[in-house]
């Protein structure tokens, strides 16, 4: 029991992988709204390896870098295939924005990776990769017919890359 407790922060970021494998597969399926649901999964999993790695004092150099590999999937990658199933994409005129969005999120995860301790004040450098994929599946959510018009979603996902990518400082509601 007591290595199961110590693996617990480990084995949620593997339900956050999971979680953001599964919303691809599913966007690929055309289930898009199952996709969107295991997005919001992983968030929770995401929120809750962290604090039980805090809490068990369990937290490591392995730990920081697996929970970025989860987020890369479920936050970097995840998203991307949701708007191109939803926008039924035929052609690839939409990749390069696409490819952006998921390039700044990797950036932004190595970023914070790197940083190890400096980042852990009261906020965080350049929006998380966390909070631009809860955006993205909140307005797949409420606005599913915007997706499939370029002019509303790449300024989306250009803009989100470029918050993802800057210095701007924000808020941490986690600690």
């Amino acid at each position: 029991m007591t290595s199961i407790l110590y693996s617990l922060p480990n084995i949620l970021t593997c339900c956050n992988i999971l979680a953001g494998l599964c919303a691809i597969y599913l966007s690929i399926c055309g289930k898009i709204n199952f996709a969107c649901w295991l997005v919001l999964a992983s968030a929770f999993f995401d929120g809750l390896d962290g604090w039980a790695a805090r809490r068990l004092d369990r937290e490591s150099s392995f730990g920081r870098i697996f929970d970025s590999v989860a987020d890369f999937i479920s936050f970097g990658c995840a998203p991307v295939f949701i708007y191109y199933a939803m926008a039924q994409a035929k052609d690839l005129s939409g990749l390069p924005v696409m490819l952006i969005y998921i390039l700044a999120s990797a950036i932004r995860l190595v970023r914070f990776t790197m940083n190890g301790d400096t980042d852990q004040g009261r906020d965080f450098e350049g929006l998380p990769t966390t909070a631009s994929a809860l955006l993205l599946v909140s307005l797949f959510f409420f606005f599913p017919q915007n997706f499939s018009k370029p002019a509303f979603s790449a300024p989306l996902f250009i803009g989100l890359s470029a918050l993802m990518l800057s210095r701007i400082r924000f808020w941490k509601f986690n600690r």
